[in-house]
Parts: C-alpha cells; structure tokens; sequence
C-alpha cells in the first residue's frame, strides 16, 4: 500500500512540475510584448510619404507652382513681397505666407484627425523659413527632405518632418 502512495505523489510532483514549466513559457513566450521594429517603420514611412505627397502638391492660386517651386522661391527671398499667390485669402500673398498658412493647415487636418504628434520645419542656411507643430517631447521618427534651391545647389532647403512617440 505504500508503495502505491508514492507512485501517486510521484505523480502528483511531476504533473506539478510540468504545470508550472507550461505556463512558464506561456508567459514568457505567448504573452510576449510585440517589438517596436513596426511602430518605427510606420512613423518613418509616414514621415516620408507625407512630405512626398506634399510637395507634389500644386498650388491653382499661386500660378499654378507646386509645393517644391513655392518652398524654392520662399527659400530664395524669404522676405519678398512679391505677391505670387492671387486668391489666397490671408494678404501678404507670397509664397512664405501661403505655405505657412497651408502647410498648418494640411498637417492640422491629416495629423490632427489621426490623433498624431508631430514636427515639421523648413530650413536653409540655418534660416527657419517655416515651423509647424510641437516639439516632440520624448523620441520620434523622421525623414529629411533636402531641395536644392538655386540652380549650382549652394543653398539647400532642408524640410524636416518628426513624427513623435
């Protein structure tokens, strides 16, 4: 009879011990908490689209110029008073202030609805020429768009977009 007893608890330790081992790499293993490799190839394809389709953009009240042309002759004489862009509604109508309007606007509208923090400057020379959005407060994702602006490319537009964690 006793020897029967301690098969049984022999038994009993063992099932426990698998038990245990189970949902150890149930844990472990399963429940594992998924890498950030897909959160930061989002934020950096976002980035990167984003100023992509950007400057594509063409402008019907500023003569028909795109988004790169009218970062170009902002870069070019950001104090101008040329006004380029006929039926923009906010005067002086050049094209710093179109894009600074716009460029607000579009982001506020995309990124805004999405509920996603971001960052966006325009620089050359390290002149800013354009600032949109909030610092972000802890790390980020960005893509960095250089345009040449002058014909020999000795001054380069740099448009930078962070889009936060």
């Amino acid at each position: 009879m006793k020897k029967g007893q301690m098969e049984i608890m022999g038994l009993a330790v063992i099932v426990i011990l698998v038990s245990v081992g189970i949902l150890f790499a149930i844990r472990f293993v399963i429940l594992k908490e998924p890498t950030d490799y897909k959160k930061g190839f989002t934020q950096s394809e976002l980035a990167s689209n984003m100023l992509s389709s950007m400057l594509r953009i063409t402008a019907a009240n500023c003569s028909g110029m795109s988004f790169t042309e009218l970062f170009q002759h902002c870069a070019r004489n950001p104090s101008t008073t040329d006004e380029i862009c006929s039926n923009f509604p906010n005067p002086p109508r050049t094209s710093c202030n179109f894009l600074n309007h716009t460029v607000q606007r579009l982001f506020n509208q995309t990124f805004g609805a999405w509920n996603v923090a971001y960052e966006f400057s325009a620089m050359a020379s390290s002149n800013k020429l354009l600032k949109a959005g909030k610092p972000c407060p802890k790390g980020f994702k960005s893509k960095l768009y250089p345009i040449p602006v002058d014909p020999a490319s000795q001054k380069t537009l740099e448009l930078e977009l962070h889009i936060c964690d």
